[in-house]
């Protein structure tokens, strides 16, 4: 805590230097875990002398300096974690423009898994930083929109390393016996916040006893990617709208949507890893999509027409280990 001086001999060896009036009074400024400096202050000028009131007022001041002091020191941390992130996005989009070239995507796994490695780790620390001051109540407001990008942009790249990291892997399916409406109405609740905020009407139609066999985690992930390609294509008060049927052998999922459509030239490229129309992302998703219903030797359809909407149909073998008809 705070420590008054009155008398030459009280005043310690190593601030003999810097105070040449007494009373004084010391102040130390505290981290959460360590010491970030100290106040000395003195009535030289008006020669009053030092009460308990100016040293509780001084107590509160080192406090809020304290913090004042160890939210500018996380802040430049932060700062120049996002000079970090802002650096190695710039060689994501240039390894973008690279990989868009290579004729063949052979050698797409091995650069990518390196890729993804390097950056997964700072990128994961930088969001950290970011999460910590956004939910900091000492964050002064006018700093309050910078954190926000920082953490929407350390989010986004954590998805596009994601989605390159899944596109790289090709796991092997854990198979479960699932029951369609039950995985359905998961997925629906899943897409409850970002339905919502678009005034989004996601109707489900599926009977109660279907079942079929998958790797919940697997189609999880496919059924999403799906399922938020019609949400983005859509303006408010759009329909999506699933159906879940028995078809010679197989479950089919029907994803139907009263979207702007697919343009015909753009059907044919859908599945081509890194080929998007998109500002954002690496144009995964229908590429992971497809592989992961060919790893349930599944099959995947899309039809669409402009100004009407786009139906996308996935065929699953109603038992683990058939082949799909």
């Amino acid at each position: 805590g705070p420590v008054k001086i009155e008398k030459p001999e009280e005043l310690p060896d190593v601030f003999k230097r810097v105070i040449d009036y007494l009373p004084a009074a010391i102040v130390p400024l505290r981290g959460e875990n360590h010491l970030l400096g100290i106040i000395i202050v003195d009535n030289k000028f008006n020669k009053d002398p030092i009460t308990e009131i100016d040293i509780r007022t001084l107590e509160l001041y080192a406090a809020l300096a304290s913090n004042v002091i160890e939210r500018t020191i996380l802040f430049q941390k932060l700062q120049k974690k996002q000079d970090e992130l802002e650096k190695a996005y710039r060689e994501l989009q240039e390894y973008h423009k690279r990989v868009l070239k290579l004729e063949k995507f052979a050698a797409v796994g091995e650069i990518a898994s390196t890729f993804t490695h390097e950056l997964r780790t700072p990128i994961t620390i930088m969001g950290g930083y970011a999460e910590l001051l956004y939910r900091s109540k000492d964050l002064p407001p006018v700093l309050l929109p910078k954190v926000e990008t920082i953490l929407r942009t350390a989010k986004r790249m954590e998805t596009i390393i994601k989605n390159l990291s899944d596109y790289i892997k090709s796991p092997e399916p854990e198979i479960k016996k699932l029951k369609a409406k039950e995985f359905l109405d998961y997925l629906s609740s899943l897409l409850d916040i970002e339905t919502k905020r678009k005034n989004i009407e996601l109707k489900l139609y599926v009977e109660d006893d279907i079942e079929f066999h998958g790797d919940p985690s697997l189609l999880e992930h496919a059924f999403l990617n799906i399922l938020r390609n019609s949400i983005e294509a859509l303006k408010d008060g759009g329909v999506v709208q699933v159906e879940c049927r028995l078809d010679n052998g197989n479950v089919l999922f029907m994803f139907k949507d009263n979207g702007p459509g697919i343009p015909p030239e753009m059907l044919k490229n859908l599945y081509i890893p890194f080929h998007t129309t998109k500002r954002q992302g690496l144009g995964l998703g229908l590429a992971i999509t497809k592989k992961i219903i060919l790893l349930h030797n599944g099959r995947i359809e899309i039809e669409s027409q402009q100004g009407k909407g786009t139906t996308v149909k996935v065929y699953l073998p109603q038992r683990g280990g058939d082949k799909n008809g």
